[in-house]
């Protein structure tokens, strides 16, 4: 089987979505198959493509020389520029794999619309769930950014009707997009093997947490969970500060330390983001893990934390928590809600360390086990089999959706849509604009 994957991310150290396909590929590839991976989004920074071959997979990385040449082919989106970049990225990256088909298979994420110019084009397509532009920008609204958040869940919602398979690795998701596209969503669990390190085995007082300092990855949950109870250590978050402007000062972390001045810096220590293999040696020392999105579609920090052998709480609003028996293999508490994160935390900490050893290690087991690449290879490929030479033809797709998705005829980009704003509310802007830049206080 020949299979093609776009992917915003894939080399290097990225995020959850490299870290799925980094090892989905490979297992694909030990399978038997013919593995292609196009990866390169609006995020990209590359001038020119480039090729490579990781672990037998070919990695085909999209270059912003081919994104500059599908701009003005959505000229009917200047209006919404993030928009129109991000439809231009994706159409790229589907006119570079058709170089290296056809394919028997293509799989392509929600995330970047990169699902969009397959499906559109009437190929077999596995529509696979990450996170998309639409459910990120509902939970961590960007001013200036909401009509193409709207925008883009409408073209999520919309288009998945005409893919070959929808999927997501995380339950909740999967049945959030059943409710949001009337479209059935399979729950797939995504391949992964825990990393070969040695790792010491003092255990430490602090408590781990590892991901983004971004609202919704629950930092002010645990902040308002911290002021409930009182704890022997301290808690070390590891992860890059995520700029906001909806917060008003940009940084999250600068927002959080404003809120919350008794708990971050004192309580909660914020730490800079480190590497995978020196995240497993933090989590294999720490006396606790704790992952406390408020909303996550998997999250691998969950499994990772798991695969370390040291007990993991994590809130029911992650993917992953399908994986957690509470009590047994680890601890689940309810996401939303910092009391009943501050009761679970009091329950754990209570433990004896040989009753939590005793959870970490059946944690290590339950993802070692569940989550066996050959295993989760075999099972994706028999979901392949029936789609392939089996597209959903797209002759009955809204005119509307192809219109706002498809490229059109080369065209200057146009500002006529600014001709809807008086000259006074573009000259009072322009102003504003120009002292932010400046570093003129308004």
């Amino acid at each position: 089987m020949k299979i093609c994957i776009l992917t915003p991310e894939y080399s290097g150290y990225g995020g959850g979505i490299g870290t799925y396909y980094s090892q989905l590929g490979p297992a694909l590839v030990q399978a038997g198959h013919d593995v292609f991976v196009f990866e390169g989004s609006s995020y990209t920074t590359a001038e020119n493509s480039s090729v490579t071959n990781i672990k037998d997979v070919t990695v085909v990385t999209l270059g912003t020389k081919a994104i500059d040449e599908w701009i003005t082919k959505f000229w009917h989106l200047s209006a919404t520029p993030r928009l129109q970049l991000t439809l231009a990225a994706a159409w790229a990256l589907w006119d570079l794999a058709q170089k290296y088909g056809p394919f028997d298979i293509v799989e392509a994420t929600d995330f970047a619309l990169l699902m969009v110019p397959p499906i559109v084009s009437s190929t077999a397509t596995v529509a696979q769930m990450h996170g998309s532009i639409g459910q990120i920008q509902t939970r961590d609204p960007i001013d200036g950014f909401e009509l193409e958040g709207l925008l883009a869940l409408t073209i999520e919602s919309s288009i998945l009707g005409w893919a070959a398979s929808v999927q997501s690795p995380g339950l909740e998701n999967a049945l959030e997009w059943q409710r949001q596209s009337g479209v059935d969503c399979q729950h797939v669990l995504p391949a992964w093997t825990p990393p070969q390190i040695v790792v010491e085995q003092r255990i430490c007082e602090d408590i781990t947490v590892v991901g983004r300092i971004q609202l919704w990855k629950g930092p002010s949950i645990l902040a308002a969970a911290l002021r409930l109870i009182e704890l022997k250590g301290q808690v070390n978050w590891y992860g890059r500060d995520v700029q906001n402007s909806a917060l008003g000062s940009g940084s999250t972390l600068q927002h959080l330390m404003s809120i919350f001045p008794d708990i971050w810096g004192k309580v909660i220590n914020a730490r800079s983001q480190i590497k995978p293999e020196e995240v497993f040696r933090v989590q294999s020392t720490s006396k606790l893990n704790l992952v406390c999105s408020t909303w996550d579609v998997f999250n691998f920090t969950v499994v990772e934390a798991m695969a370390s052998g040291r007990p993991v709480l994590c809130s029911d609003k992650c993917g992953a928590s399908s994986l957690i028996v509470d009590g047994v293999n680890g601890f689940v508490y309810d996401g939303t809600d910092p009391a009943a994160l501050a009761s679970k935390l009091s329950t754990i900490l209570a433990l004896d360390e040989s009753k939590l050893a005793s959870i970490g290690v059946q944690g290590k087991r339950t993802v070692t086990e569940a989550l066996r690449p050959p295993s989760i290879a075999g099972h994706r490929v028999e979901l392949y089999k029936p789609l392939i030479g089996n597209p959903k033809p797209t002759s009955d797709m809204p005119d509307w959706l192809t219109q706002l998705v498809a490229p059109r005829p080369d065209r200057m980009a146009t500002d006529a849509f600014l001709e809807q704003h008086s000259a006074r509310r573009l000259v009072k802007h322009l102003v504003d604009r120009l002292k932010k830049k400046i570093g003129v206080r308004l």
